[in-house]
């Protein structure tokens, strides 16, 4: 699954108009697709006048893709229509010799027709850039806009995609006060300072649909405020196929663990602090644990676990209590999770632990954005089953799983039982739970949800998200198959530099019912002007 990426631009010939910033935005380019959010393989050509040195080195990366890659030909500079064909000029393209001193799109979409890679975008940075696709099956009444047509491609590639800065009639442009073209900078500034903004979906990632947006709100954005030096509006043309992501794909997250106090391993979480943008967040690898809570009890002397045990009379469920699980041998394992805690319970065991920590900070009971981002990679719940319903989860049972059993589910994170064995209480600060929709009213400062359902529910017909508000005692509810995990920081300069690259740029956005990304697209280009 490897990642390349071919960067090519020329600022052009003297007597076309020679341009400003081509070669500014080809180093951007580069920059950003090789940062670590991206981790792209890089090829760039020094040489900006020979043609057939920039095809052959498009050639022999397109020749080394194999059927799982991705591969990017990025080009900037001067576009140019030519009996019917889009010409990209470079820096000594002689209008009396074009066949040898300039670039045909014609070559490139060859080579890129005849790769193996299952992914392929050609970023087109130029004016006139959607005439590369001219040979398209489509009518006169679709000459000036091209988006929604399917290219006439015949290899078999998941997705083969354009992004072009201009439609064929139109002129893209350099924009003085970003120094660099329209189209360079927005994509540059979605893959790097806006990437929050530009991730519209909120999974940490930005894939085809999220550079669309972007790109198409930056440039409308950008024409309202400034209308007497419009942009043609950037467009994707072609064939997708499957989640095309141009950053990394969050799936290829490869798992981190931290080892503290108490027996507690911690997974590394993709979100940076809001509040502390120098800190990422940690999440317990497993629910707490009998084993983890009873050095709590016998340390501080708090109470042992007792709540309410389910039980069914006349065919018909309750809880009734007192329940004592730690006397009951199939709930007191030191490897099965505590239950029979409410959320203060939690809290209080957070706190100790944090006088343990050598290497993190701010333990706590995760917020519900937290818990949703580390079970779906979404900062709000997911109610599509196919997510999360896996073999493995633990539902449907008597008694609580441990947590060290071989066959324990575990997610991409490394997290392990965030869905199924015990619900985890869980809470949200002065907002919404987008799960239960219940708002922060009368003065409330927090509600408590609940989430990932538990031994007890049948989760093929239970979602895994519930509110303290729900149960009779609210957060204060002592119920047997309530539990909890813990969540902490850990400085991001401390981390192995793969993870420091990866984090920086995500944040951790809670999101209320009706929710719409506000519209700050192009607000980090726009400042500049």
């Amino acid at each position: 699954m490897a990642r390349h990426a071919v960067v090519f631009g020329s600022n052009g010939p003297e007597a076309a108009g020679k341009l400003k910033y081509s070669e500014f935005d080809v180093n951007r380019v580069v920059s950003t697709l090789s940062s670590p959010i991206c981790g792209f393989a890089v090829h760039k050509t020094e040489n900006k006048s020979d043609p057939q040195e920039i095809e052959r080195l498009i050639s022999e990366v397109a020749d080394d893709c194999s059927k799982d890659d991705t591969l990017i030909v990025f080009f900037s500079g001067h576009g140019l229509i030519e009996k019917g064909s889009l010409i990209f000029m470079l820096d000594e393209t002689s209008m009396d010799k074009l066949l040898s001193t300039s670039l045909s799109a014609d070559a490139i979409t060859r080579i890129m027709r005849f790769c193996d890679a299952r992914f392929k975008l050609l970023v087109l940075d130029c004016c006139h850039a959607g005439m590369v696709f001219a040979g398209s099956r489509f009518k006169k009444s679709q000459l000036r806009r091209l988006n929604d047509l399917v290219p006439d491609i015949s290899d078999g590639s998941e997705a083969f995609v354009s992004l072009l800065a201009s439609d064929r009639l139109e002129s893209a442009k350099e924009i003085d006060a970003l120094e660099g073209s329209f189209l360079t900078t927005a994509v540059c500034e979605a893959l790097s300072s806006s990437f929050s903004e530009a991730d519209s979906d909120g999974d940490g990632a930005i894939d085809i649909s999220d550079m669309r947006k972007w790109v198409e709100e930056a440039a409308n954005l950008h024409n309202r405020q400034y209308p007497e030096d419009k942009v043609p509006s950037p467009f994707f043309f072609g064939r997708e196929r499957g989640k095309f992501y141009i950053s990394n794909n969050p799936s290829d997250w490869e798992p981190y663990e931290i080892a503290e106090e108490n027996s507690h391993t911690f997974v590394l979480i993709p979100r940076v602090s809001t509040e502390d943008p120098g800190m990422a967040w940690v999440l317990g690898k497993t629910p707490v644990t009998n084993g983890q809570y009873k050095a709590f009890v016998e340390e501080t002397g708090y109470e042992s676990p007792c709540g309410e045990e389910l039980v069914e009379k006349n065919g018909s469920p309750f809880w009734e209590g007192p329940y004592h699980p730690w006397k009951d041998t199939k709930f007191n394992d030191a490897e099965q999770p505590v239950v029979c805690v409410n959320y203060y319970d939690a809290e209080a065991y957070a706190r100790w632990m944090q006088s343990k920590f050598e290497s993190l900070s701010d333990c706590c009971v995760p917020s519900s954005t937290l818990w949703d981002f580390s079970a779906f990679g979404f900062p709000y719940p997911v109610y599509d089953r196919k997510n999360w319903l896996t073999d493995d989860l633990y539902d449907r049972r008597k008694y609580p799983a441990l947590v060290s059993r071989e066959e324990s589910s575990v997610n991409r994170f490394g997290v392990v039982d965030m869905i199924g064995n015990v619900w985890e209480w869980t809470y949200l600060h002065d907002g919404y739970d987008s799960a239960s929709f219940v708002a922060v009213i009368s003065g409330r400062k927090k509600v408590f949800p609940l989430r990932g359902g538990s031994f007890l529910d049948d989760l093929q017909r239970v979602d895994p998200f519930l509110n303290a508000g729900e149960l009779q005692e609210r957060e204060r509810t002592k119920h047997s198959d309530l539990g909890f995990r813990i969540a902490a920081k850990v400085p991001i300069d401390s981390l192995p530099a793969e993870y420091r690259g990866r984090l920086i740029l995500s944040h951790d956005l809670p999101r209320p019912p009706g929710y719409k990304k506000p519209n700050w697209v192009g607000r980090a280009m726009l400042e500049r002007e």
